[in-house]
């Protein structure tokens, strides 16, 4: 209730009405309330008298604007009044109420929306169990009444062969059967007859023995053209195992491998439907496996019919219980011909067909063929245990086998590991990781550190010789005698591998560089003494003849003086296995001829050194006309005022899909690793073989125009050298590059140690160059 009505209220005077004055004048209106109100304040706060207040008129609208407020909602009213929303206090108090009702009416919502899905997927979920009962219904009548009209052909095909003989009239009484029926289409004719044969070709070949005519042979001492091999898989690995046993082989390439490695043709046997099931169905997995083996030997009886193939010609290679179907195809051979295959070669046979008895039907034995080599590597569990061959292989003891763990709780790994050690050659892998250093080598991360690094050294034949190099400054030539003293010094800063180049000085050259590996080589000396005296130290040599030939070529000429390469591959394979006989750890061909680096394996392996000797592939290597020069007068590898065209066996400069290939031929012939020469402006070829070949390490050349281009613009000022030096390294190793090879590895040594000495030290300078 305001003021004004409660003066009002009281009976005081109200002066709110308006007359005119006597000469026609407005009346001024005074307002009683205003006047006695200002009276008191006077009286209250100065003390003087009415006397002393002037009224003061105040004009009073005719009408007063009322402010009218919002009506608020319902639930306002009945909480806080009909003046609820009126003031300030009021509105925020009305702001938080409404908020809530907001949040209360949005959880209301979202239940509602919820019941309203679970409806929805209610009624969704009968509708579809009604629609599966549905077809059911329609698909178990359908089964019934096919089911009918079998029962009454069955009832009528035997009261019609009463009459007639078994063997005479069958074929009768399916045509007459075939007539009467008449509502059967042609088609179904034609189905119900192909059944029925098939019935009667499985019938006989699962109940009766094959029987056959005695093959003969004729001329069994005639050159033939190979080895037919048969490869017989296993069961498939559990659920649990991550692939089978056929992938594992396909993985592996093994079948391509064996065909690499000899003369001969491979059929793989693939019984993948038969041969499902986990362990516990191993039993039904057994008796097929007697009808695959029965299946195989017809097929041999057939080749050898047809004299495509002769039973001492083949090959038979199991793997789990595909050993086991190989000796029983075998057995069954040998008793239709009376004669016994070549070879059986099983990889980890089971031992659930062995038991205790060497001839029991489905074991594997020696009496199966003429030779029986058997590879057990899970013995401890699913794998034959005893020796039941005549020679028989236990990897690691035949029971764990490296990289496989029981808590891997997959016992297949151990039993298809046989598949790995049956390899052949060409994917040996120990020699990439034998020594230390290597092993590193396989570890891929971008840092610049000494084992990253390969020094490049020149080795003359002149025993205590320290000579300069006018086009490599800072580079020299040392002889047998002071080389070691050098890298001693340089293993005390980190140094770990050397690539060693040959210089001959007083040993003449000739057409075949018989200097190279003959009596008084410089690098053959340099191998023995650093071994000798500096175990620690890796070596590797590089494997080339330009250096010992009188011609300045990588390898022979023929007579039309062309670059004979079968010569060529002949000559440096003989050369790397006298420097790995030496004692080189690695051995690096860099003439780019074809298929020297399976020639090298080769020797490497007839030797028994393949575990020991890496071989480091120049694979690609191009035809630089500007780079190799000054290497060229260091190394002295060309004849004096001759220009030596090594074009046609190194790789054009602008070839990309070449280089490729030649990496991937390297790859192939089993290269441990990798190289790109030169390195600085081929880094987008080094990167593509990284990402082509990840698994081999990749090393790259500063070859020494590179360190030549370098050197002598430092020298004049254009940039400083070590800045340089550590940004053309950490773009080779971001490119990929897994070893740098580089004439400025004491350089960069000498950078890494002063930095670890700062490290040490403890203080706030640090080198910028290998951040």
């Amino acid at each position: 209730m305001g003021r004004r009505e409660k003066v009002k209220k009281d009976g005081e005077a109200d002066d709110f009405e308006s007359d005119s004055d006597e000469g026609g004048a407005p009346k001024v209106i005074k307002n009683a309330v205003d006047l006695q109100r200002l009276n008191e304040l006077f009286e209250y706060r100065f003390g003087q008298s009415k006397a002393l207040c002037h009224d003061k008129p105040v004009h009073i609208p005719d009408q007063r604007k009322e402010k009218k407020f919002s009506e608020p909602p319902e639930f306002i009213r009945n909480v806080m009044g009909s003046s609820a929303g009126a003031g300030s206090g009021e509105f925020h108090i009305y702001r938080h109420i409404r908020r809530r009702e907001y949040a209360r009416q949005q959880h209301l919502d979202s239940l509602s929306e919820k019941d309203r899905l679970d409806e929805e997927y209610q009624r969704q979920l009968e509708e579809n169990q009604k629609a599966c009962e549905e077809r059911t219904a329609k698909k178990r009548e359908k089964r019934l009444k096919k089911k009918q009209k079998q029962t009454g052909k069955k009832k009528k095909k035997a009261s019609t062969a009463s009459d007639a003989s078994l063997d005479d009239d069958e074929d009768e009484e399916e045509d007459s059967d075939d007539a009467d029926d008449k509502g059967e289409t042609e088609k179904e004719k034609k189905k119900n007859h192909r059944d029925s044969e098939s019935k009667q070709t499985k019938k006989s070949v699962v109940q009766e023995p094959v029987k056959s005519q005695p093959v003969s042979f004729s001329n069994q001492d005639e050159e033939e053209t190979g080895v037919t091999a048969f490869c017989v898989k296993g069961t498939p690995s559990p659920s649990f195992a991550s692939t089978t046993t056929y992938r594992n082989l396909a993985a592996l390439d093994y079948v391509n491998a064996l065909l690499r490695h000899d003369d001969m043709n491979v059929i793989v046997v693939d019984w993948g439907p038969l041969a499902k099931g986990t362990l516990l169905a191993y039993p039904l997995v057994m008796r097929r496996s007697k009808f695959v083996a029965r299946k195989i030997a017809e097929m041999l009886l057939s080749l050898a019919r047809q004299d495509f193939i002769k039973p001492w010609h083949v090959h038979l290679i199991g793997l789990s219980l595909g050993s086991n179907i190989a000796s029983m195809a075998a057995r069954i051979l040998a008793s239709e011909t009376g004669h016994k295959v070549q070879r059986i070669s099983g990889l980890d046979p089971t031992f659930l067909y062995n038991f205790d008895c060497e001839t029991c039907i489905g074991g594997v034995s020696k009496a199966d063929a003429e030779f029986v080599d058997i590879l057990h590597t899970n013995t401890w569990f699913i794998g034959v245990a005893r020796p039941v061959g005549h020679v028989d292989f236990y990897p690691n003891g035949g029971l764990l086998q490296p990289g496989c763990s029981i808590l891997d709780g997959t016992w297949s790994l151990y039993h298809s590991v046989g598949v790995m050690y049956s390899v052949p050659t060409e994917h040996r892998l120990h020699s990439g990781y034998a020594h230390p250093l290597t092993r590193s080598w396989q570890e891929g991360n971008v840092d610049i550190d000494p084992k990253k690094l390969m020094l490049p050294v020149f080795v003359t034949d002149v025993e205590d010789a320290i000579e300069d190099i006018d086009s490599l400054p800072d580079v020299k030539r040392y002889g047998v005698a002071t080389l070691p003293g050098v890298l001693k010094d340089l293993m005390s800063k980190g140094l770990k591998s050397v690539l060693l180049f040959g210089v001959l000085n007083r040993i003449p050259k000739d057409e075949s560089g018989s200097g190279a590996d003959g009596e008084g080589s410089p690098v053959v000396a340099a191998i023995r003494v650093l071994r000798d005296k500096l175990p620690d130290l890796l070596v590797a040599c590089d494997v080339c003849l330009c250096a010992y030939t009188s011609t300045g070529h990588c390898g022979l000429l023929n007579s039309d003086g062309q670059h004979d390469n079968a010569a060529s591959v002949k000559r440096m394979a003989a050369q790397a296995l006298v420097y790995a006989r030496a004692g080189a750890h690695i051995v690096a061909p860099s003439s780019m001829s074809d298929g020297i680096v399976g020639a090298i394996k080769k020797e490497l392996v007839s030797a028994k050194l393949d575990g020991r000797v890496a071989v480091l592939s120049y694979a690609v290597k191009f035809a630089s006309s500007c780079f190799y020069g000054p290497f060229r007068s260091a190394a002295q590898s060309a004849p004096k005022g001759v220009t030596i065209s090594r074009e046609g066996y190194q790789l054009p400069v602008g070839s990309r899909g070449l280089a490729h290939r030649a990496a991937a031929r390297d790859v192939e012939e089993g290269a441990d690793m990798l190289m790109v020469k030169p390195g600085m402006a081929y880094l987008d070829i080094v990167r593509e073989t990284k990402d082509r070949f990840p698994n081999h390490p990749l090393f790259i050349y500063q070859v020494s125009g590179e360190y030549s281009m370098l050197f002598h613009g430092a020298e004049n000022g254009a940039f400083d050298l070590e800045d340089a030096v550590m940004e053309t390294f950490k773009c080779m190793r971001r490119a990929g590059a897994d070893v740098i090879i580089s004439y400025f590895t004491p350089l960069v040594l000498e950078l890494l140690n002063n930095h670890r000495m700062i490290e040490k030290l403890g203080t706030n300078h640090s080198s910028s160059k290998l951040l």
